[in-house]
């Protein structure tokens, strides 16, 4: 699925409970906004982790490696304060 993350998602249709937890590997720009469209459209949380948050800060950032993005669903109790405690997420995406 390495490049079609965002295919992958809208393929899922209404498997994308409002419960679920996603972690995502990113492989580019391209594939952060499709995935970042479609989750946040559902409503979903979504947390990028200290790579994928400075290479969005920064486009002049080689992409690399693939990047993680952690999508909670809008009807998931997990907190914000409890992602970032986990020291793996920068902060939560717009």
């Amino acid at each position: 699925m390495e490049g079609s993350e965002g295919a992958v998602l809208r393929g899922a249709g209404d498997l994308l409970t409002e419960e679920m937890l996603l972690f995502i590997s990113i492989h580019g720009r391209s594939c952060y906004d499709d995935c970042h469209g479609v989750l946040s459209a559902r409503g979903y949380r979504l947390y990028a982790s200290t790579a994928l948050a400075e290479r969005l800060a920064d486009p002049t950032l080689h992409w690399g490696a693939d990047h993680e993005l952690l999508a909670v669903g809008p009807k998931n109790p997990i907190s914000a304060d409890l992602v970032e405690a986990l020291a793996l997420f920068a902060a939560q995406v717009a």
